[in-house]
């Protein structure tokens, strides 16, 4: 196995890290407050941020190797990726306090992961992986 492969490889890691990061928020969203929700919504946010570092060093690795349309790519799976109710679920009170200063109010919804996008992200990235 060649090094570019093994960098695919794990770009393709990181996208199934991230639909089962996001599957694991969409079960906690529909769950009752409570300190084990909050505690498990802090595991998560960890977990996001390691996959997210993952995903930063292998968009600056497409970047060196001029695959421009990989890092493009690699960006959008960033931006799959972000959502707010991670941050509510795992400070629900700090959330309370951030958004009263806006003057709005806090309603828990149910998160939805983006299961469709991120299956539709992989389709993209095979297709360059492989015309190049």
């Amino acid at each position: 196995m060649n090094y570019e492969q093994v960098v695919h490889d794990q770009s393709l890691y990181c996208a199934s890290q991230s639909l089962e990061l996001a599957l694991q928020l969409s079960k906690l969203s529909r769950q009752q407050e409570s300190e084990e929700r909050t505690r498990a919504a802090n595991r998560l946010v960890k977990e996001k941020a390691r996959n997210e570092s993952r995903i930063s060093a292998l968009r600056y690795m497409y970047r060196t190797v001029e695959r421009q349309d990989l890092e493009e790519l690699m960006f959008e799976l960033t931006n799959l990726s972000i959502e707010e109710v991670s941050t509510a679920l795992s400070d629900p009170d700090g959330w309370r306090k951030a958004i009263s200063v806006v003057d709005a109010t806090y309603q828990q919804a149910e998160y939805k992961a983006p299961q469709k996008e991120l299956n539709q992200w992989r389709i993209k990235f095979l297709s360059a992986i492989q015309s190049k």
